[in-house]
């Protein structure tokens, strides 16, 4: 199974809803979201130096990092409803 850890701004009102999207399509949890100003969410940055300065959401899928709309491009593949609902709006 593959391990998701799903990065965010916590201040930013666009990651904020697009987490909350993701979570009601998420209801087994498969995705461990974590706010950026987090203590873990600084602590997984600091082992990821050229994290630091990402201020937007971030996917690490076992241990591989993708960053803003790549991040978005790797959720919608395994949430294909995302896709669907990206194409009606």
């Amino acid at each position: 199974m593959e391990k998701m850890i799903l990065l965010f701004d916590s201040g930013c009102k666009l990651c904020n809803s697009s987490i909350k999207f993701v979570t009601k399509g998420d209801p087994q949890q498969k995705i461990k979201q974590i706010a950026l100003q987090s203590a873990e969410g600084q602590e997984i940055l600091a082992a990821q130096p050229y994290l630091l300065e990402v201020n937007s959401i971030i996917l690490i899928v076992n241990d591989k990092v993708f960053i803003e709309s790549d991040a978005i491009l790797q959720i919608a593949q395994h949430y294909p409803f995302l896709t669907n609902y990206w194409l009606l709006v």
